[in-house]
Order: C-alpha cells, then structure tokens, then sequence
C-alpha cells in the first residue's frame, strides 16, 4: 500500500521527460532548416445542370433548337423583375433601414422587386445597352466606389447606369433566366453580390459573385384565387365550353357567350411554397 504512491511520482517524472524530448527534438528540427508541412484547401462552385435537358438536345434537329432559341422570353423593362445572386442564392434587396442594396432578399418581397427603365429608345435588352433600375418606392439605384444608395433624379450623374453582359460570351444577348454580369458606370467594373450579403460594384466577369440571373417578379398568383389567361399572340382570352373543351377566341353556340366562361380557379396541389393571398381578381397573361 505504501509503494502506491510510487506509480504517481513515476508518471509525472515520465510525462517531463516526453515534454523535454519533445521541445530538444523541435528545436533540432528548427536549426536544421526544416518546416511545418501545411495542407492547403480550396473549393471550387460547380452547377449542375438538368439531366433531362442534355440528353434531349443531340436528339434535336436544327430548326428545333431554333424553336427552342426563340421561344426564349426577353428581358423587357417596366415589369417588376428580380436579380438572383447564383453563389449567394438569395436575391437582391432594397435594405431600408440602411439605404443600401444587399443579397439577404426573398423572391415575392416588395423590396425584391425592380423595375428596369431603358436609357434611350430602345424597347427590349440587346448587346449592352444601358439601362436603370428602379426600386418600389421609384428611386434609382446607384451603384459607385463608396458603395450602393438611391437616388431621386438619375440625370445628376452617371452612377445609375447599368448594363447586362452574357455570361455566356457565345450567346450575346440576355433572356430571361440567363446568367449574367451587371455592368456598374460608376465604377467601370461588374456588380458583385458576397456570400456575407454585401453588394459592391468591382467584380470581375471570372468572379462567381458577379453571376446573376434576371427572372420575372412581382406578387405570386394565390392557391383558389379567380384568374384570366390571355394568349399574347392572339389576344385572345382561354375559356371552357358547354361541351368541356378549352378554346380561345369565340364559339358559334346557342345561348352562349364566352366571356362568361373565361374565369378559372387556380388551386396549389402538393408541395409547401410561400403565397400571398389577394382577395381581387387577378388577370395574368400566357403564352
């Protein structure tokens, strides 16, 4: 029993010993020029495309995939759209409180939406052309070397001045749903959205935080609201018949008129996605 105690002073002369070793041997290692080996990580944004598209495209003929081409909807100004950060996945806000722009913004948010006002003639997105953006409340957004802010009259200078650059050098113009990079006037560089939320305007077209793609925006049709569809090309309005067929323009019937049946109840089914529930009817177009 009194030998016990000998096993405690034994382990605390060895645990010295370890570390005296264990400093002689560092410093050895140190005077002979040796150094800490380091393993640098790095990561790369990789995007998956969809399956089922690649494997379609080969299957296709010329003037198909330029069907496809041209079916692809314009960018066009005075609708509410939204700019998506691809590396920051969120989407560029109005931040009201601080008067700045961020990335911490949401798809159907009022402060989401812009409205994207030409800057010449010009009624459609071509190569370039430049453009301002307007937020909810009208005021143009300015993008410089101080940062980001709003502007009431855009004629005071140059800094609202936007463009759209294809990510895609090959394809030129922008449509709807591409990726792209916003070319800031006020400091000749491209809109750049950090994973932090932080906006600044001196990015670079090889940066993945200039990559943004434009989409429509505006407040979402609600789950059992009243609606309209209306086919752009005819102008004609989509409506039932007594027999249960779906057809536009008007029907040669007896005691029939087709403005009467254009109205239809538009139901969610499955799935848990935010809506805002509007109690008017809301008239939305198709092609």
């Amino acid at each position: 029993f009194l030998l016990c105690p000998l096993n405690l002073l034994f382990y605390l002369f060895w645990t010295k010993l370890v570390q005296m070793y264990a400093q002689a041997e560092k410093a050895a290692k140190r005077a002979a020029g040796m150094k800490k080996k380091m393993i640098k990580v790095t990561k790369t944004l990789v995007e998956k495309e969809p399956d089922s598209l690649p494997q379609i495209l080969p299957e296709f003929q010329e003037l198909e995939l330029a069907e496809i081409e041209r079916m692809k909807q314009p960018i066009e100004f005075g609708i509410p759209l939204t700019i998506r950060a691809r590396l920051k996945g969120g989407y560029v806000r109005e931040n009201k409180g601080a008067g700045i722009v961020d990335g911490h913004g949401h798809p159907f948010d009022k402060e989401s939406a812009w409205t994207f006002e030409a800057v010449g003639s010009s009624a459609e997105m071509g190569q370039e052309p430049v453009f301002r953006i307007r937020n909810a409340h009208g005021q143009y957004l300015c993008i410089d070397e101080s940062g980001s802010c709003f502007v009431d009259d855009a004629d005071a200078g140059g800094n609202t001045d936007l463009s759209l650059v294809n990510h895609n050098e090959e394809e030129g113009e922008v449509y709807m749903g591409d990726v792209a990079h916003m070319r800031c006037a006020g400091t000749g560089k491209f809109l750049r959205v950090h994973k932090d939320g932080h906006i600044d305007g001196f990015g670079e077209t090889n940066q993945p935080e200039t990559q943004l793609v434009i989409d429509a925006g505006g407040v979402p049709v609600a789950s059992g609201s009243i609606i309209t569809l209306r086919n752009t090309t005819m102008g004609e309005f989509l409506h039932g018949s007594p027999v249960g067929e779906a057809r536009l323009g008007s029907a040669d019937a007896a005691n029939y008129d087709e403005s009467d049946w254009k109205y239809w109840l538009i139901e969610k089914k499955g799935g848990d996605r935010r809506s805002i529930a509007r109690s008017d009817f809301r008239e939305t177009t198709t092609d």
